[in-house]
């Protein structure tokens, strides 16, 4: 066993830094962005961008969620404090399944990784709009007079930070250095994941397991879950297992990896109710597999 890792060590290596090496700038940049929408931007301004009506919500909810910077991690507290403040809850579930999947960071990523397959991106976002669509529609059943939200003692604010004392924009520095600190060691786990099965496991083991057209599906997506890669470098990390996965596994990785991974799940469980977060993740989850 000993010398077997010592004898693939150096191509580990090499597959890891690969791997790493070009998701990072995307993390750097999507870190950076949401870091100046956090600090810059308050949610009181956010939630008057949405119409009360909750189609119309809906709707804009998902367009600006394409127009949002942000990933995973910055999306939950953002939907919270708009809920909170009245927007409607289909807007917020809209934008937050929509911003992960198809804001622009994440389809350059995306496009980036793959240039040789660019259906790829097409079905990554289309997909995603439809998704957040169609889970984000099943929130107009919502009673209104209910809240989605656990009382105000047990919701813990993530990603904000006491600025008081400095320059805006040198908190927005001092939140993206916050990020990237938590944030990287989720990629490093992620890319280190992936190089392992690509240098460790017998290639003849992960094609049987990868051409399977429902348990490619159901490995790909229990990866996502695990691997909770940010949305802006996941790309990449599907990218080291298209080889050896089909296209449908890789975009199933691709579509439930912002929605339904440990860091995302963590932190809607905390700010959501179960009657809400249980329905949420179960439609995504269905309409990924679908």
């Amino acid at each position: 066993m000993i010398e077997l890792i010592a004898a693939r060590l150096p191509n580990l290596i090499t597959v890891f830094l690969g791997i790493f090496l070009e998701a990072s700038p995307f993390l750097l940049l999507g870190v950076l962005a949401a870091s100046a929408l956090d600090v810059l931007v308050s949610q009181e301004r956010l939630a008057r961008l949405f119409p009360r009506n909750g189609a119309l919500g809906l709707l804009t909810g998902v367009a600006l969620g394409a127009a949002a910077p942000l990933c995973e991690c910055g999306t939950v507290p953002i939907a919270r404090g708009s809920v909170s403040k009245g927007l409607p809850l289909p807007a917020a579930v809209g934008f937050l399944l929509a911003a992960p999947v198809i804001n622009p960071i994440t389809v350059a990523a995306t496009y980036a990784a793959f240039q040789q397959d660019q259906r790829m991106v097409v079905l990554r976002v289309g997909l995603g709009v439809v998704v957040a669509l169609a889970v984000g529609g099943l929130f107009l059943l919502w009673p209104r007079q209910e809240s989605p939200l656990r009382s105000t003692e047990d919701v813990h604010e993530h990603t904000h930070c006491d600025h008081t004392d400095t320059s805006r924009w040198l908190a927005v520095l001092e939140h993206t250095g916050h990020e990237l600190r938590s944030l990287t060691i989720y990629l490093v786990g992620a890319c280190l994941f992936a190089a392992l099965l690509q240098v460790f496991l017998p290639r003849t083991q992960l094609v049987s397991w990868g051409q399977g057209p429902l348990l490619s599906v159901a490995i790909m997506m229990v990866i996502a879950v695990v691997l909770s890669t940010c949305s802006s470098v996941d790309a990449f990390v599907a990218l080291a297992f298209s080889t050896t996965f089909s296209p449908g596994a890789i975009l199933a990785f691709l579509l439930v990896s912002p929605v339904l991974n440990l860091k995302s799940g963590a932190l809607a469980v905390g700010v959501f109710r179960p009657r809400m977060t249980i329905p949420l993740f179960g439609a995504a989850t269905f309409r990924a597999y679908a």
